[in-house]
């Protein structure tokens, strides 16, 4: 919504007809625009997480993706500084437009990169088994570690060591073919599908003059 205000406020600056309705209009098309492309690419990425082998349930996956978007909605926050500025400083609508796209562009290209690693991440951790590490306190210099087996055995410390979470690095292990070919797929759908749903929620910048003396004349 932070990033629809400075979007729309170019609308409201340069005073194109209605701009301030605009800017306002923008506020809600932003988030409208990510959580209906959601909703419409939701299923594919379920079916697409299956065919890698993931056990990744429903709940797991929707929670994946909605994290994937979080990534997207605070790049495009703290890019609406940016944008509200020159909103302030040009005139230019195709510039305007040119430097909205740059920005979800990039926003886009971190949070489904943010994506493909935590997917990877927890597809590796499933399949790694858990690990009992059976550690015995330290004896004293003084005692003799045959008469003390039997105090030991009783005294064993149990550490489990669970998988690499989410978060952690994966030192050493690499992206799956097979998961980064299929994820790449539903990266061409997911792409389709927001340009088409922003092309449906337009306008978010308003018009340019030469657009709107266009709509004058017809």
């Amino acid at each position: 919504m932070l990033y629809g205000l400075c979007m729309g406020s170019f609308a409201a600056i340069s005073g194109q007809a209605g701009g301030w309705r605009q800017m306002l209009a923008a506020v809600f098309k932003v988030p409208a625009l990510f959580l209906m492309t959601l909703v419409v690419t939701f299923p594919s990425l379920y079916v697409f997480n299956a065919l890698v082998g993931s056990r990744l349930t429903f709940v797991s996956v929707l929670r994946l993706l909605v994290a994937a978007l979080g990534v997207m909605l605070a790049l495009l926050s703290s890019f609406g500084t940016i944008v509200a500025f020159f909103s302030f400083t040009t005139t230019s609508y195709p510039f305007m437009v040119l430097l909205n796209v740059l920005v979800f562009a990039i926003s886009g290209f971190l949070g489904l990169t943010f994506l493909l690693r935590t997917l990877h991440r927890l597809t590796v951790a499933q399949f790694e088994p858990e690990v009992i590490v059976m550690t015995p306190p330290p004896l004293p210099d003084d005692s003799d570690a045959t008469d003390r087996l039997s105090e030991i055995a009783d005294v064993v410390t149990v550490q489990r060591t669970r998988p690499d979470g989410a978060l952690n690095p994966l030192a050493g292990r690499n992206v799956g073919r097979d998961v980064t070919t299929v994820f790449r797929f539903w990266i061409i759908v997911f792409g389709l599908v927001g340009a088409q749903m922003s092309w449906v929620l337009r306008p978010f910048i308003g018009g340019g003059r030469e657009f709107d003396k266009h709509i004058v004349l017809t």
